[in-house]
């Protein structure tokens, strides 16, 4: 009697789970890079009332409209939103970007961001804790699934 195993049928089932995991991940992070760019383009921008909330008045929209991510596997982007930020900036952000895995990068485009934020209105700082507190619970979740 001959014994025999199906290994490759094994390997393959588990490099379609691995793929179909990787993109549920995607997902998440590209939801969440939605959420991100949203929330920080709707806060408060009245001129009148917006410093006194926390906020910056936004007059032209430059600012606003500079907003957005990128999403990288494997130090290549694959996907962004759209954005008015230039290609300086998203070349700064893939510098920092780990070579291996999958990541969400946000940006605050225009060159005076940091000086907004400096001078106590937020910009896009509430909303980064937020994406990060989401992708904490996305990552318990997925933990929990794999683990069965």
């Amino acid at each position: 009697m001959a014994m025999s195993n199906n290994f490759g049928g094994f390997v393959g089932e588990m490099n379609r789970a691995i793929s179909e995991v990787k993109e549920r991940i995607k997902l998440a992070l590209e939801y969440t890079g939605e959420a991100f760019v949203r929330d920080c383009r709707l806060q408060p921008g009245d001129p009148e009332t917006a410093h006194g909330q926390g906020f910056y008045a936004d007059r032209t929209g430059n600012l606003r409209n500079s907003i957005g991510y990128y999403l990288y596997e494997d130090g290549n982007c694959y996907d962004q939103s759209d954005t008015n930020s230039d290609d300086e900036n998203k070349r700064n952000l893939e510098a920092e970007m780990p070579k291996q895995g999958i990541f969400l990068g946000g940006i605050a485009g225009m060159n005076y961001a940091s000086y907004v934020e400096a001078k106590g209105y937020n910009v896009i700082s509430i909303q980064t804790i937020a994406a990060q507190k989401s992708i904490e619970e996305f990552n318990e979740d997925l933990k929990v699934f794999l683990n069965g």
